[in-house]
């Protein structure tokens, strides 16, 4: 049963003096130091001796810790929460009595406890900053950083990294998108270790095959350019097989072919961005690389964000969008979704897409027709626009007779009285 407090107590009024000693049974040397240091209102001798008191302490014993270690507040409050995993019962209480009424300080210092080992830690935390509402999106955004540095093999960063898309999802606010970005594209847990096991495999592979056609040509030749290409070709492939190994070992990725937790993020980041409705999210959305499963989901939600995007869009989507546009013109689609892509290809798109929609533009349906005609109109207009400014910053060409002279011949000295009739204005001539 959680634990409440009293209107009275030290933590409503910040009262730091000596309260009731928490009933230990003095059993070990731990209880007893901190029975002693606590009656000398010792408190960071008390913090300090919390991990080593016995964790089979009952949890009524710890529920008047949990009230005794709240009214010390400040530091030690954190830290005790944050750390010190003997007394379960105990962190939890203490998180529990916290999440009730959270400041923007704990807010901010207990983004860790998103990803504790403890999943009850985890749930406690995740209604903390789910009451908060828009009070924890600074303290939830500071983390996009530290999410670069998160292992999607642990099950509580799994879970912790859902909990804060979720988080994303109820909060609704645009800010979020490019954290939500980073997750969808697998760089926050990072995923990019598969991609350096790959580069890794193909570079020892090659390494081998370079190896075994030197020792066949050493063995054919028998020279001593042929020994030191052998030897070479030898260090580079112990090189690349420590480097495949190193990477094996540290690798964040659950399984090879185990994309699951990539997968369940990516999942929850769209629904995430679907609630969220913001535009931004169509950079990150059109680079995705996702299974069969969730790609028509993906898709949907992408035709469902390209109408909201106008022409101040382009610089920062025009070259994504153009690449997606040109892959998914091509797919056979509904009436409805074609006038979508062929608006959008309107802002994006340029004269790559030129043949591509000329050939939609013979199309059975009228309206498709129409609004192909006036998107080739509009690719056709920016491929010569592009080609004119092309030309007109190209230097004129030289003429054939050009030499290097001046437009005036040097003098042999400078005269002053020439150059004051030069600027002088010429007489007013007669009437």
């Amino acid at each position: 049963m959680p634990l409440e407090f009293e209107e009275n107590s030290p933590q409503k009024s910040g009262y730091t003096s000596a309260i009731p000693l928490p009933a230990l049974e003095s059993r070990t040397e731990a209880e007893r130091q901190f029975a002693a240091a606590w009656s000398a209102k010792g408190y960071d001798r008390c913090l300090a001796l919390l991990p080593q008191l016995p964790p089979d302490l009952s949890n009524a014993t710890q529920d008047t810790l949990s009230i005794a270690v709240l009214s010390i507040g400040g530091r030690h409050l954190y830290a005790l929460t944050l750390g010190g995993r003997s007394l379960v019962h105990l962190r939890r209480e203490c998180l529990r009595l916290l999440a009730k009424s959270p400041t923007e300080e704990q807010l901010r210092r207990f983004k860790p406890l998103l990803f504790d080992g403890d999943s009850e830690i985890q749930e406690i935390a995740f209604t903390m900053y789910q009451k908060a509402g828009r009070d924890a999106l600074p303290a939830l955004l500071s983390m996009r950083v530290s999410l670069f540095s998160l292992n999607p093999r642990s099950k509580a960063v799994r879970s912790g990294v859902v909990h804060l898309i979720r988080l994303f999802k109820e909060i609704k606010d645009p800010h979020a998108t490019e954290t939500l970005g980073d997750i969808l594209l697998g760089k926050a847990p990072n995923f990019s270790a598969k991609r350096n096991l790959y580069v890794a495999m193909k570079y020892c592979l090659t390494s081998l095959v370079i190896l075994i056609s030197s020792c066949a040509e050493t063995t054919i030749d028998g020279n001593i350019a042929g020994l030191c290409f052998l030897l070479m070709s030898l260090v580079s492939m112990i090189t690349f097989l420590l480097l495949l190994g190193y990477i094996v070992c540290t690798s964040p990725l659950v399984y090879l072919k185990d994309d699951g937790a990539q997968r369940l993020f990516q999942t929850e980041t769209i629904a995430a961005m679907e609630r969220i409705g913001d535009r931004r999210a169509l950079k990150y959305l059109m680079q995705a690389d996702m299974g069969v499963s969730v790609m028509p989901h993906l898709h949907a939600l992408i035709l469902r964000l390209l109408p909201l995007i106008g022409e101040e869009d382009r610089e920062w989507l025009g070259e994504v969008g153009g690449k997606w546009l040109a892959v998914r013109l091509h797919v056979m689609a509904s009436a409805q979704s074609t006038l979508t892509l062929l608006k959008a290809t309107a802002i994006l798109g340029d004269e790559r897409l030129i043949r591509t929609v000329d050939k939609i533009s013979q199309s059975k349906s009228a309206e498709i027709r129409a609004e192909a005609l006036r998107v080739l109109a509009v690719l056709e207009s920016r491929r010569d626009a592009k080609k004119e400014k092309r030309e007109l910053l190209r230097a004129s060409a030289i003429p054939d007779d050009y030499k290097e002279t001046l437009l005036r011949p040097l003098q042999d000295r400078y005269d002053p009285q020439e150059e004051r009739e030069l600027l002088h204005p010429s007489d007013k001539p007669e009437e």
